[in-house]
C-alpha cells in the first residue's frame, strides 16, 4: 500500500472513530443522537485535529533533526493534553445551550472526554505501525490529527 493509500485510509478511520465517539458524547450530553448529528460533529472533530496537528507539526517540523531517544514518550507527552483540550473543546460544543434537546448529563463529562483521548490514540496505532525509524515517528516526521 503506498503512502497516498495509506493517508486516505488513517483520515478515514479518525473519521469513523470519531463519528462513534460524537454520537455517544450526543447521547450522554443531548440524550439525542442522529447519524447526520453525529457525522457533522466528527467531521469537526476531525477538522479540529487537522488544525492542531499541523500546528504541532509547524512547532515540532525541526525536531527530526535531532530525534528523541524515546519517540513514543514524545509523542504521548505531546498529543495527550493536546487531546484533552480538542475534546473539551467539542464537549464544549455539545453542551451549548441553545443546541441541547435535554438537560445534559455532566456527570460522564470526564470520562467521556478521557474516553474521547483513548480512541484517538487507539485510532493512531495503525499508522504508528507502519513508521520505520525515529525520523518518521510523531511528532518530528508527520501529523496526527
Amino acid at each position: 500500500m503506498d503512502s497516498n493509500q495509506q493517508f486516505w485510509l488513517y483520515v478515514g478511520l479518525k473519521f469513523a472513530v470519531y463519528v462513534g465517539w460524537c454520537a455517544v458524547g450526543l447521547f450522554l450530553v443531548r440524550r439525542a443522537v442522529t447519524i447526520w448529528n453525529s457525522v457533522g460533529f466528527g467531521f469537526l472533530r476531525l477538522a479540529i485535529g487537522i488544525a492542531f496537528g499541523i500546528a504541532i507539526f509547524l512547532v515540532g517540523g525541526m525536531m527530526h533533526l535531532n530525534p528523541p531517544a524515546h519517540p513514543f514518550a514524545v509523542y504521548v507527552s505531546v498529543y495527550a493534553p493536546v487531546r484533552v483540550v480538542e475534546w473539551l473543546v467539542m464537549y464544549a460544543i455539545l453542551h451549548q445551550p441553545t443546541l441541547q434537546q435535554r438537560g445534559p448529563s455532566t456527570s460522564l463529562t470526564v470520562p467521556w472526554i478521557l474516553g474521547g483521548v483513548v480512541v484517538s490514540f487507539l485510532a493512531d496505532f495503525p499508522v504508528l505501525l507502519t513508521y520505520t525509524g525515529a525520523e518518521q515517528f510523531l511528532p518530528v516526521g508527520r501529523f496526527l490529527c
